[in-house]
């Protein structure tokens, strides 16, 4: 007798990245700029994660912002994710490197 797997589904939920948002310089040793969309009319929550997981800032981006600075001259030297989300869902991800 041949046993054959069940196959199961998984739901993964789709995350609509927004790709107009801009961050810069990069690398940075002292501010990072971020440049949002237009199409952005809600405020934004961005958060800066260290590669163990750690957040190491959170930032309020009021709606209809063009653009916000994020000061990270106190933070260590290394590679970061910045994760930009509305009250719903993550609208943008990146990374960027801190000397």
């Amino acid at each position: 007798m041949e046993l054959t797997p069940k196959k199961k589904e998984i739901p993964i939920d789709t995350v609509n990245i927004n790709t107009e948002f801009k961050i810069y310089p990069n690398p940075t040793n002292k501010v990072l700029n971020i440049e949002i969309p237009a199409s952005c009319m809600s405020d934004l929550t961005a958060k800066i994660y260290n590669l163990s997981g750690q957040l190491m800032i959170t930032v309020q981006i009021p709606g209809k912002s063009k653009q916000m600075t994020i000061d990270i001259n106190g933070m260590p030297k290394g590679y970061y994710n910045l994760r930009i989300e509305n009250d719903r869902s993550l609208v943008f991800s990146g990374s960027f490197i801190k000397l």
